[in-house]
């Protein structure tokens, strides 16, 4: 909502970027079904993008899906460990993970892999989690406790 508002207060004419809130099963039906409605873009799961596309066909709306898992990390036994362990928090908790290119798998070979995983979760358990407007915030609010 906050990112509408600026693009409107930076004089964005109306209908160019749209904010439509709500349930996606809700809003995304009428998006992707509505005669008014000339393109759609999703980024997320293969099984949502497939009824995006069902529902599409219906007024033969262009569509742009980016579906699918996270992008694999892969860390060799010859990386620095510190460079690494860097790069995979920033990889998997960028955006809180919400990112389509997040590295939601790291796979780290054997040879460094107890050092890897032994800084990894230091890293990750020194991690500020509070409201996103908290000076120094690294992560915000998940959809679930489990995340």
């Amino acid at each position: 909502l906050y990112l509408g508002a600026i693009l409107k207060e930076a004089g964005l004419p109306d209908g160019v970027f749209n904010v439509v809130p709500g349930k996606g099963s809700v809003i995304g039906v009428a998006l992707t079904e509505h005669p008014l409605v000339d393109k759609v873009s999703f980024t997320g799961s293969t099984l949502v993008g497939k009824q995006i596309m069902t529902n599409a066909t219906k007024t033969m709306k262009r569509v742009t899906l980016e579906l699918g898992g996270k992008s694999p990390l892969v860390i060799s036994d010859d990386a620095d460990i510190d460079a690494a362990v860097e790069g995979a928090t920033s990889g998997v908790f960028y955006n809180q993970g919400q990112v389509c290119s997040s590295s939601g798998r790291v796979f780290v070979q054997s040879k460094i892999y107890d050092e890897f995983i032994k800084k990894m979760v230091a890293k990750i358990g020194a991690r500020k989690q509070s409201d996103v407007f908290e000076e120094g915030c690294e992560m915000g609010p998940q959809i679930s406790k489990d995340q």
